[in-house]
This record gives C-alpha cells, sequence and structure tokens, in this order.
C-alpha cells in the first residue's frame, strides 16, 4: 500500500536513490522551481517511507517534462506507484497534452517505467548527452483531450 504525500525538498532528500539516479542530489532553489512552476506528487509505502517523487515541468504551450525517483525500494510498490502517476498525470492532460522525459540509456528501471506510464521513445531523436551521460528521450501524447 502507498500513500500519496506532499512533494517537499525532505521527502526528496530521502528517497534511499537508486545508483542511477544518485548523480542529481536535489537543491533547494531547484526544488522550489518545481513545486512554484509545475506540478509535484511524493508517495511513502505503509511505514511512512518516501519510495518515489516527481511531478510535471512545464516546457512550453501544451508540454511538459514528466520527471520521477525512484526509491531503490520502490520495486514491490511499482503497480501502484504506476496507477498513481498515471492519475497524476492525466489529471493534467488538457493543460499539457504533450509530456516528455529522458532516462539514463542505461536505467533499465526507468525505460521500464516509461513504458509502463505510456511513454514511447521519440521518433527520430538521437540519445542526447548532458553532463557526461548519456540519456533517451520519451514522449506521451494526451490526443484529443482523452
Amino acid at each position: 500500500m502507498i500513500s500519496e504525500v506532499p512533494f517537499t525538498l525532505d521527502r526528496w532528500k530521502n528517497v534511499r536513490l537508486q545508483p542511477e539516479q544518485e548523480h542529481e542530489p536535489p537543491t533547494p532553489e531547484y526544488a522550489e522551481r518545481l513545486v512554484s512552476e509545475g506540478v509535484t506528487w511524493a508517495y511513502d509505502d505503509a511505514d511512512g517511507h518516501t519510495i518515489a517523487v516527481g511531478g510535471l515541468y512545464p516546457v512550453g504551450p501544451g508540454q511538459a517534462v514528466a520527471w520521477t525517483y525512484l526509491g531503490c525500494d520502490s520495486g514491490p510498490y511499482i503497480l501502484a506507484l504506476v496507477r498513481a502517476m498515471k492519475r497524476a498525470m492525466d489529471a493534467h492532460k488538457n493543460r499539457w497534452p504533450v509530456l516528455r522525459a529522458s532516462v539514463l540509456k542505461d536505467f533499465a528501471a526507468g525505460q521500464r517505467l516509461m513504458a509502463l506510464l505510456g511513454f514511447v521513445p521519440l521518433l527520430g531523436t538521437e540519445p542526447i548527452a548532458f553532463r557526461a551521460r548519456i540519456y533517451l528521450v520519451y514522449q506521451k501524447v494526451h490526443y484529443g483531450g482523452h
């Protein structure tokens, strides 16, 4: 069982990140920008441990970047997390019908999450390099506001 809880920087810092995501530690400034300009969420397990945080961040008219940090202990809850994240994204599909995300090329769990959330690799794009890491780009489109 998971429960949605308010997103805070402390919750983000308390997620036991998977090794592939440890290279981007959260900063107060970054977290504040995500909260003030976008939509955020966080999920705790039954013991009150934060196992995932994420959100949507606007990048243009009708477009947002979907971002998620999964705890290394989120595996047993992945289906519940996927359902909750889909609900959260669907609640904003009219505001942001096009969602994009990037995942480290070698981060299999992140790539599986993209597929479970309905994202597909963005055709015609090459992997992108950022801070000496290679990312794959994904997209999800809500057609006709549905």
